[in-house]
C-alpha cells in the first residue's frame, strides 16, 4: 500500500511542486486548493476544491473529500499573505 499524503496548498508554487514530487515517488496523493486548481489536473492526484483551513466550512469540505481515509502524512503549505512588515506584524 502506498503511503497517503495530504497537501494542503497544493495549487501552486511549493505545494504544487511537493505534490509533483511526491507522485513521482510512487505516493497517493491528496492535493487540495482555495480557490482556483492551478495544474492540479496535469498531476496523477485526487483534489480537494474550496478547502480554506481557517474557515470551518472549509475543514468541512476537507473532511467530506477525504471520505473516512487514513492518512499517512499531512504537509500544510498555505498561508495568509498581509501587507504588514516583520518589523510591525500586527
Amino acid at each position: 500500500m502506498a503511503t497517503r499524503t495530504l497537501v494542503i496548498g497544493a495549487n501552486r508554487g511549493i505545494g504544487f511542486e511537493l505534490a509533483k514530487q511526491l507522485t513521482k515517488k510512487g505516493r497517493e496523493v491528496i492535493a487540495t486548493y482555495r480557490q482556483d486548481a492551478g495544474d492540479l489536473s496535469s498531476l496523477d492526484v485526487q483534489t480537494i476544491g474550496g478547502v480554506d483551513i481557517a474557515d470551518a466550512a472549509g475543514v468541512e469540505k476537507l473532511e467530506d473529500g477525504l471520505g473516512g481515509k487514513r492518512l499517512n502524512e499531512v504537509l500544510i503549505v498555505s498561508g495568509i499573505l498581509r501587507s504588514s512588515t516583520l518589523e510591525d506584524p500586527n
